[in-house]
């Protein structure tokens, strides 16, 4: 993929921030290649302590793209949204930390459109249903919960329990409770005041067992 294109962003108060962009995203795949106008949005409430790790706070956020196709008349069209809740819930003087995340992702193309499989919403990797490879699963709409029992093993080390669970779905319809699939594991990380350095994560899915290295917060 080749992207050109410009983006803006307005700390609005302490807490929260506005945003747009436009670019041009060319695509070269093979079973299609579009050029893609697009037009990108979002807002967000964010009160953690720092976005790349955090003990407390939270994390509201709301995303708009529209991707419009120049090069294949439109065949090739959609918009997304996607949003994410994260809390972080601190225990005794945040010696253990309570970590929660809810997501969702929902894509829509008019009748006849078709959205390219690598810009469906997908689940798996070390961000998305652990355990499970990334880009695992993939529809036009997905569903996240991940849920985190955190405490402090050093000054500088982290040991997490975790567990995710999420579906995708043609339909946003079909974004309910029911089958969906499941990891649980435990993770190590690595990091400064407030930055993540390396997590590692061991995972247990209906699959087996899938190890997964970061150097990011999980959310």
């Amino acid at each position: 993929s080749t992207t050109i294109g410009a983006s803006a962003r307005l700390q609005a108060a302490k807490f929260v921030a506005v945003g747009a962009g436009m670019d041009f995203l060319g695509i070269q795949a093979t079973d299609a290649s579009p050029t893609y106008q697009r037009s990108r949005a979002f807002a967000q409430f964010d009160w953690r302590t720092s976005p790349s790790y955090a003990r407390r706070g939270g994390l509201y956020r709301i995303d708009w793209t529209d991707y419009r196709d120049i090069k294949s008349g439109d065949a090739f069209s959609f918009r997304r949204v996607d949003a994410e809740v994260n809390q972080f819930v601190p225990i005794l003087r945040e010696n253990w930390v309570i970590a929660l995340r809810a997501a969702a992702s929902t894509t829509d193309a008019a009748a006849g459109n078709d959205v390219p499989y690598y810009l469906m919403p997908d689940l798996g990797g070390s961000h998305s249903l652990r355990g499970y490879p990334t880009w695992r699963f993939r529809d036009r709409n997905r569903l996240l919960f991940s849920g985190e029992y955190r405490w402090t093993a050093g000054p500088f080390v982290d040991m997490a329990l975790f567990a995710d669970a999420g579906k995708v779905a043609a339909r946003f319809q079909d974004l309910d409770l029911r089958d969906l699939k499941k990891t649980y594991g435990i993770g190590l990380t690595l990091h400064t005041p407030n930055r993540t350095l390396t997590r590692i994560e061991l995972a247990r899915t209906r699959e087996g067992m899938g190890l997964s290295f970061s150097f990011s917060p999980s959310f």
